[in-house]
């Protein structure tokens, strides 16, 4: 049997004793945060979405829009294991890889199961700046986690004007649609990525490449977020 489902009683009677003590609880994500008050009651949990902090921001702040030099799209995929298929939908990967030199997959993450000739593995990146310089130079990042509650990886690469790609789930779209995005069945994603730089942020965001990335760049400051947390605090 599952273990997680195993601990929900005992996870959910920790919460209602912090709840009586009256402890208050955020969530990143209105999906969670609904999930949480359909239990414990309606306001127990607030939505401060993520955002980026000011030293990532620093680092956004001093990239420029890449030019587009590769012959063909570059297509980015980021999971700290990349073997795990929750993050990371193998069968998606696998179905790019075959697309062969219409594209080029770059991935940054532990133990790429992934290689091929369109493969470039980068392995695990700790330097942020290198990191978001290196995605910095993608057509797009495609994301295909679901498990992920509200993916900061998501914000980040948005913020520097690259734009994502993401199959169906509830975090996926909660983060796109803060910068007018919509996510794709597996089918669209596959010839999405097909795709340059300027038309993807098209078909995505319905927006230039330099509106989206302008409307990215406000939607997910780490300025709006520490003023609601501040907000919030001074209220408690």
């Amino acid at each position: 049997m599952d273990r997680a489902h195993q601990l929900i009683d005992g996870k959910r009677q920790c919460f209602r004793d912090m709840l009586r003590l009256g402890c208050r609880f955020i969530s990143p994500s209105q999906h969670v945060a609904e999930a949480f008050n359909s239990v414990y009651g309606a306001g127990r949990c607030r939505i401060i979405n993520n955002g980026i902090d000011l030293a990532t921001e620093a680092i956004l702040a001093e990239l420029s829009p890449a030019p587009q030099i590769a012959d063909k799209p570059r297509i980015a995929i980021v999971a700290h294991d990349l073997r795990y298929d929750g993050k990371t939908d193998q069968r998606l990967v696998h179905d790019m890889m075959a697309l062969g030199e219409k594209i080029e997959l770059h991935t940054f993450g532990k133990f790429s199961p992934f290689t091929g000739q369109n493969v470039v593995n980068h392995g695990f990146e700790t330097d942020k700046r290198k990191l978001m310089s290196a995605l910095n130079e993608m057509d797009a990042l495609v994301f295909s986690s679901r498990v992920d509650n509200y993916p900061l990886i998501l914000c980040e690469a948005l913020s520097i004007g690259v734009p994502v790609i993401a199959t169906h789930s509830e975090a996926a779209q909660e983060v796109l649609a803060k910068s007018g995005g919509q996510t794709f069945a597996a089918t669209d994603v596959l010839r999405l990525a097909q795709r340059r730089k300027p038309e993807i942020a098209q078909a995505v965001f319905g927006a230039t490449l330099d509106a989206f990335r302008m409307r990215s760049r406000v939607a997910y400051s780490g300025q709006q977020m520490l003023e609601e947390y501040v907000s919030f605090y001074q209220n408690l």
